[in-house]
């Protein structure tokens, strides 16, 4: 979408094309089959990230690290679309502990499928300001 035409087009974001495998159905009984453990699909922030958004974004400047994340992790949820105030701690590709927002999880078929639904991905992209695809994290517990 062009802005004006002395500028240039802004960069599509990635959806679902770069989203990692999606899990198989959430199973915490050995009777029911193999134990799968309970996934989250979505957008993991480090305490430096939102710590960067809050700055963005103006969130309680004059307050402590602390209470600058859980302020603006309030701030993140009273943008998002409804269905995806949610949260979980996920351990990144880099090994390190985040907060996600949850777009999907593999609790149900109902849910799960929610991954592939691009309109709820790109609105929680904006609001995040993210140019990255979700992707499946396990959730710890």
């Amino acid at each position: 979408m062009l802005r004006d035409s002395a500028q240039s087009p802004e960069p599509e974001k990635p959806l679902t094309k770069s989203a990692t495998r999606r899990p198989r159905l959430y199973n915490p009984d050995i009777r029911l089959g193999p134990i799968i453990r309970l996934s989250v699909f979505g957008f993991p922030m480090s305490s430096k990230a939102l710590v960067r958004w809050a700055n963005n974004n103006q969130i309680a400047p004059n307050k402590t690290e602390n209470n600058r994340c859980f302020l603006t992790w309030q701030a993140i949820c009273r943008r998002l679309p409804e269905d995806c105030r949610r949260w979980a701690l996920v351990t990144t590709e880099e090994g390190t502990l985040a907060h996600c927002v949850v777009i999907a999880t593999n609790d149900t078929r109902k849910d799960r499928k929610r991954a592939k639904d691009a309109e709820t991905i790109k609105a929680v992209q904006d609001v995040m300001d993210v140019h990255t695809a979700p992707k499946w994290y396990v959730m710890e517990t």
